[in-house]
């Protein structure tokens, strides 16, 4: 019993490290977002936002269709094991799953 314990600790160690990880990349990313704005806005035009948003709303819409896509494939090819589910137990695995 007294060798649960340790991990459990050590799996919420890990858990913590890589929340911490993503934190801080999160908190780089808009770090450095305000430290770019005085350099945005004195080299680009209005004209020159309108362009990155554009292309940064493009890059949003296409993200949404690709995880879309790639979550419905995962769903599609789950595995049992090392053998594929067949063709016909599909729809019941499906609903296993829910």
């Amino acid at each position: 019993m007294s060798l649960t314990v340790p991990a459990g600790r050590a799996t919420f160690r890990r858990l913590g490290r890589e929340t911490a990880t993503y934190g801080l990349g999160v908190i780089l990313g808009r770090a450095v977002s305000f430290l770019m704005l005085p350099v945005y806005t004195r080299f680009l035009s209005p004209s020159d936002y309108g362009i990155i948003q554009l292309l940064d709303l493009t890059v949003d819409v296409a993200a949404i269709f690709f995880t879309a896509g790639a979550s419905s494939g995962v769903q599609r090819l789950r595995t049992y094991g090392s053998s594929r589910i067949s063709v016909s137990d599909r729809p019941r695995s499906c609903s296993r799953m829910t």
